[in-house]
């Protein structure tokens, strides 16, 4: 078996794609897979790959899909992985040349662990500078809710999942919805599973100006469905309570932008009376929304 399964999803990315293929040509730990889920692009992201697919002496694979939005690209890689292990690296990341090698050590003193679904380790920028917050302590079993949610560890990390746990959580596929915050699936597998998190940085960030990360909130509210399905989760136990407060009044929000009736709001969350205890709430972030979105929900 493979070790682990390198997963982009790209979409008109050729332009950004070969850093990331450096880094991987570069890895002193040569046991990996790549795999770029082409997500309906129209520009020579395929023609790159497969000429890449030539060169290598490790496995790249090129799928070609309909647009669909990142988290279908995600859910095909999924799919079709063949690693022990599953990273997703964006199209405009890299990686040092000896994160593979980085991720065999620290998993090491995991992989016997029944309830652990993998490790999550630090992001970076190009100067080096770390992305959010550091963990503590240095190595720490947790779930990613107590870490991420209860506790309020900052900024994007580099998550190493288990792929045969990752692929029982499917990112939901919402028709006419292309966004799925990627949240929705990593606080599923928290409510069931630990995390090994490690103090080191190999993920390297380059935010673009029209990334994901940087229009993520438009967005969720464009894709109101997929939205309020994705944090239904943490409107519960073990979400500290000051979290599912506040994740009942974006629940209430997401729900009247998809149309949604009070009673249906309620009646879906599982949670009736916090619901309408926070009724006013939701419906104020719902109005405010609305004004400040209001150029990309053309209303």
């Amino acid at each position: 078996m493979t070790f682990i399964s390198v997963i982009t999803a790209s979409y008109n990315r050729a332009a950004q794609l070969p850093s990331l293929f450096a880094s991987l040509e570069k890895q002193s730990d040569r046991d990996f897979e790549w795999i770029v889920v082409d997500d309906g692009s129209v520009d020579n992201t395929r023609a790159l790959c497969e000429r890449w697919a030539d060169q290598v002496d490790w496995p790249l694979r090129y799928i070609q899909k309909p647009n669909g939005g990142k988290h279908t690209a995600l859910n095909r890689g999924f799919a079709l992985a063949k690693g022990e292990l599953i990273i997703t690296v964006d199209s405009d990341d890299t990686l040092t040349l000896d994160a593979i090698a980085t991720i065999r050590e620290n998993w090491s003193s995991c992989r016997t662990i029944p309830d652990v679904c993998g490790m999550s380790f630090l992001r970076l920028r190009a100067d080096g500078r770390v992305i959010g917050d550091r963990f503590e302590p240095d190595r720490e079993w947790a779930t990613y809710i107590d870490m991420r949610i209860n506790r309020g560890v900052r900024g994007d990390k580099a998550e190493v999942w288990r792929a045969d746990i990752l692929k029982q959580f499917p990112f939901p596929e919402v028709e006419g919805e292309r966004f799925m915050m990627e949240s929705a699936v990593w606080g599923m597998i928290g409510r069931r599973y630990r995390m090994l998190h490690v103090n080191i940085g190999f993920y390297v960030c380059e935010y673009l100006s029209d990334g994901l990360t940087r229009g993520g909130a438009a967005l969720t509210v464009l894709c109101p469905v997929g939205s309020a399905h994705g944090i239904r989760w943490a409107i519960a136990p073990p979400v500290n309570m000051r979290t599912r407060i506040v994740m009942t009044w974006r629940l209430i929000a997401y729900e009247f932008l998809a149309r949604r009736s009070v009673y249906q709001i309620a009646m879906a969350s599982g949670h009736r009376l916090q619901v309408l205890l926070n009724l006013p709430f939701g419906s104020a972030l719902y109005l405010y929304w609305r004004f400040k979105f209001r150029r990309e929900l053309g209303r």
